[in-house]
């Protein structure tokens, strides 16, 4: 029934009729939340957390904001904290046993049909925010902190059309290294790095010589104290020939490749930023739409046109699995195009 704005949703407890907001002004969705919520209301089990193992959303957030401080990357971090803090608010739960699986499916129609400040957001943003409650909730179980099962390990994601990743075309590829080269050795040596290693963009910028073996002709990503690899895994990545003929004129003994140019105040977090070359190179080589993204696409696409096994390309590019390289890269095993080059 709707009261007000919201679809509502009436039930027993004890004898006694209890009304609740489904909060969303959807019939449909109203629906589909009341039929979860049904299923809910007869599994005990979603309702059983022993005492010692339920946290409080403050107590696991102490435990836990510390360790991702030192194990994770800043902005994973605080994409983490904005869809944590989103569910706190939304459910106003107080222990981390208070949230059900009809609240995290009342929570994901929310996000694309409201939003938490009024904004709603695109499918893809709220199956993102639920990956990241999940790993929270895995997380809190692992340590043993929390007793009770993961609310969202059940909730179907939104389905989101399939789409190959977008890639240069390797006309597009020789026009943005020819204008990189004449543009600067550092705009050459991040274009290459960026589209025959498949680097990401806080990789390419903390690059040092010393990863670089010539004679193996392999790289190793290698983390550091002050520079955390994506899922914290080192990786070894071929240096192709077309690769090997940009670095081997500029190659040094140690030290960075690129030299931060960071004021002490400045804006982003990089400790090099090439935003300004970067433009200068795209739009001398007409290819404007190029970022660090898709230059790393472009690795991974043009590899698996030639015909490069799915393993591979996902152990080079340090994806958290092979499901996530397939998902992207498998489909582009047929498509036409000479690439003898890469």
């Amino acid at each position: 029934m709707k009261r007000g704005k919201y679809w509502h949703w009436k039930y027993c407890v004890d004898g006694q009729r209890q009304w609740e907001s489904l909060k969303t002004e959807s019939k449909r969705d109203a629906e589909l939340i009341r039929q979860v919520r049904i299923k809910e209301y007869h599994d005990d089990r979603a309702r059983f957390v022993r005492d010692d193992r339920n946290p409080t959303f403050d107590e696991f957030e102490a435990v836990y904001y510390p360790w991702s401080e030192e194990h994770k990357r800043r902005k994973s971090r605080e994409i983490e904290r904005l869809f944590w803090g989103q569910l706190r608010t939304y459910t106003n739960a107080r222990k981390l046993g208070d949230v059900l699986p009809r609240h995290i499916e009342a929570f994901k129609r929310h996000l694309v049909n409201t939003g938490m400040n009024g904004r709603p957001v695109s499918k893809q943003t709220a199956n993102n925010a639920l990956r990241h409650i999940q790993a929270l909730f895995n997380y809190a179980v692992k340590l043993e902190l929390f007793d009770g099962d993961n609310p969202v390990v059940k909730i179907e994601r939104f389905k989101l059309p399939k789409k190959a990743p977008d890639f240069l075309s390797m006309e597009e590829v020789d026009a943005l290294m020819e204008a990189a080269k004449g543009h600067s050795s550092k705009m050459h040596l991040l274009f290459g790095l960026g589209i025959f290693a498949g680097l990401r963009k806080n990789e390419i910028v903390n690059t040092r010589w010393d990863w670089f073996d010539f004679e193996e002709k392999l790289i190793r990503v290698k983390g550091r104290a002050d520079f955390a690899i994506k899922d914290n895994e080192d990786r070894t990545i071929p240096i192709s020939a077309r690769l090997a003929a940009v670095l081997v004129p500029h190659v040094q003994d140690d030290g960075f490749l690129f030299e931060t140019n960071r004021p002490s105040q400045a804006k982003s977090s990089y400790r090099y930023e090439p935003r300004k070359s970067i433009k200068a190179v795209t739009e001398k080589a007409g290819v404007p739409r190029a970022t660090f993204q898709l230059l790393r696409h472009t690795f991974g696409s043009q590899h698996a046109i030639a015909g490069t096994s799915i393993y591979k390309i996902s152990k080079w590019m340090g994806h958290s699995s092979v499901d996530v390289t397939t998902k992207h890269y498998a489909g582009l095993q047929e498509y036409d195009e000479d690439i003898d080059r890469f």
